[in-house]
């Protein structure tokens, strides 16, 4: 009768270590997943300024201000984004001027092998490999941010454990690609 229990026992302690190293795994995947993307914060950045420091500004705008979001930043973003606010100035009317200083982005980026991803009147998209610029128009202002692609660079993180992230990012997680 005792070696019945005791194979009954270890054969519980089996199931129930099992079940366990199961349940572990996805949150130890996820855990490492979240610690590469935070190591990888650092390099996105300094991509995303090397990117903005090759952009020319275009006459008659002024730099407002400029931040980078995304990963650190309280949400359920995975990516970073180096946004810039410009205000566009002179005697034309500001349809005008913002014609004139889209024309100008179209024709810079067009002419060093970026493609057009979208374009409307008031806002633009730009690709070239693991690279994207936006171009936002509003009022007299505008903002162009840059990221690159969240899975195409050496250092992007692994795949996370998808379910157990959407669980835990309540299903809105998103990430900063670039269109093919």
């Amino acid at each position: 009768m005792k070696q019945k229990r005791r194979y009954s026992l270890i054969l519980i302690i089996s199931v129930i270590v099992i079940i366990c190293f199961l349940c572990l795994t996805p949150i130890i995947q996820l855990n490492h997943f979240y610690d590469v993307e935070a190591r990888a914060v650092s390099k996105f950045d300094t991509l995303n300024s090397e990117l903005f420091a090759s952009i020319p500004t275009p006459n008659r705008v002024v730099e407002i201000e400029q931040f980078s979001n995304g990963i650190t930043s309280p949400s359920t973003e995975h990516g970073r984004y180096l946004s810039t606010e410009y205000q566009i100035s002179g005697t034309l009317p500001i349809e005008a001027l913002k014609y004139a200083v889209q024309k100008y982005y179209e024709e810079f980026f067009l002419s060093n092998g970026w493609k057009v991803s979208v374009s409307y009147k008031d806002f633009s998209s730009y690709s070239r490999g693991t690279a994207c610029v936006d171009i936002n128009f509003y009022g007299d202002n505008y903002s162009l941010s840059i990221w690159h692609d969240f899975w195409s660079e050496d250092f992007s993180p692994p795949d996370p454990p998808w379910r157990l992230l959407e669980f835990l990012e309540f299903g809105v997680s998103s990430f900063a690609n670039c269109p093919p």
